[in-house]
């Protein structure tokens, strides 16, 4: 189909081992659905993973500070749903012992293995064939080798996972059936508007945090030492369409740690001001269709961009808004003026994503009656009683409605 983004043909001959290794991580990991037999990974295709990150002063952080803020601690693996297999390496790392193959229906559950196969999952079955380089070198510019993979084999039906698996790096969801899913990404990537189910719980969605991210927030690690840390959010993955990768996202958001005391306040906080910006991004898709279209007209095509432009305009304003939040919290200071200010930057981004979406020059009379409605109306919700009601913020007569109620109270 000529959309070889992912899939380069005829260009990868030899690996080294070392990229070889990191290939079969990568496929075992995030293997998506390859045909009858050919199994997933243990979180589906494409699942997301999240991090928490110590970042530095300067410069990219460390492999260590990526990766230690997210080991596991004993308490932590006790509680992970699983068998306990101490002593048996296979149980772990399943390549050390006999394929768990599932020709026959054959499924492997947490309590039938160590929990902590969740991070060596062995869905697909796969043998490397080794050569010896005689002057070539790895197609994907890896470390020198004298030995090279040329070849493998594949055979379907490797391990089947099913049965309540909770993988310590991936958010989840819970399903009707009141099974907990892991979450994969989608299209648009992630921005702050996935903080609620990624950085703190989402109970209306019904949506949690990885475990390594949930045990950052309510405890935070001992990584810290006695040098205060600044932390990241680190989220990461493939966005599949079956087979097909359509794209590889990794987005990063700052991390707040803020004491016990005032958590409670800040994540309610956090949640009214992504509620008030996910009413913003409706009201402005939904103004400008009709401003476009007008408001009955059944519009071909996906206008979630308009949506999309909304959340990333909002981005750094949502980053300074929730670092002074914290500040303020920790102080004792009334926030009420930083979040009337943050209903203000909403309000500016949307009417201007409409005004560049919806130009009103050299249009008709009947398409500029249309234009000036939408805006209207836009605007009425960007400063009525429902974002206001969501922030805590006192309720304001909307535009238009100030003159009305005047009018009433001096007929």
């Amino acid at each position: 189909n000529n959309a070889d983004l992912f899939v380069k043909r005829a260009e990868v001959a030899v690996l080294s081992r070392a990229l070889a290794a990191a290939a079969l991580l990568t496929l075992q990991t995030y293997a998506p659905s390859g045909g009858k037999g050919h199994r997933t990974s243990l979180r589906g295709g494409g699942p997301l993973t999240t991090l928490v990150v110590a970042a530095p002063e300067e410069g990219p952080p460390t492999l260590w500070a990526q990766l230690w803020p997210n080991v596991l601690t004993k308490e932590q693996i006790a509680q992970l749903p699983g068998g306990n297999r101490k002593g048996v390496l296979a149980a772990i790392f399943p390549w050390m012992g006999a394929t768990r193959v599932s020709g026959a229906g054959q499924v492997t559950a947490p309590d039938q293995v160590h929990p902590l196969q969740a991070f060596w999952g062995m869905p697909r079955r796969i043998r490397l064939s080794f050569e010896s380089a005689q002057g070539r070198t790895c197609s994907l510019a890896g470390p020198a080798d004298h030995t090279l993979v040329a070849r493998y084999r594949s055979k379907s039906y490797g391990t089947n996972y099913k049965g309540g698996w909770l993988h310590p790096l991936s958010p989840h969801y819970g399903n009707k059936e009141g099974a907990w899913l892991p979450v994969h990404a989608g299209q648009g990537g992630v921005s702050y508007r996935h903080w609620l189910g990624l950085i703190q719980d989402d109970r209306n969605e019904n949506r949690q945090p990885a475990a390594v991210v949930s045990h950052f927030r309510l405890r935070r690690h001992p990584y810290t030492g006695n040098k205060p840390q600044s932390f990241r959010f680190h989220a990461f993955g493939y966005d599949m369409d079956n087979m097909k990768a359509r794209c590889w996202y990794d987005e990063t958001m700052p991390l707040h740690v803020i004491d016990a005391s005032r958590r409670n306040e800040f994540e309610k906080r956090i949640e009214a001001i992504i509620t008030a910006a996910g009413i913003a991004a409706k009201a402005v898709q939904r103004a400008v269709k009709e401003g476009l279209f007008g408001p009955k007209a059944e519009v071909r095509g996906d206008l979630g961009s308009i949506g999309e432009r909304f959340w990333r305009d909002t981005e750094r304003d949502f980053s300074a808004t929730v670092s002074l939040l914290r500040v303020q919290l920790e102080s004792g200071a009334d926030p009420t003026e930083l979040v009337l200010r943050w209903r203000a930057n909403l309000g500016q981004a949307a009417e201007r994503i409409f005004d560049d979406t919806v130009p009103m020059e050299s249009v008709g009379d009947g398409a500029f009656r249309r234009i000036v409605e939408a805006r209207r109306t836009l605007v009425r919700t960007l400063r009525g009683s429902k974002i206001a009601t969501v922030l805590d913020l006192p309720h304001s007569p909307a535009p238009g409605r100030a003159a009305q109620n005047q009018k009433e109270a001096n007929p």
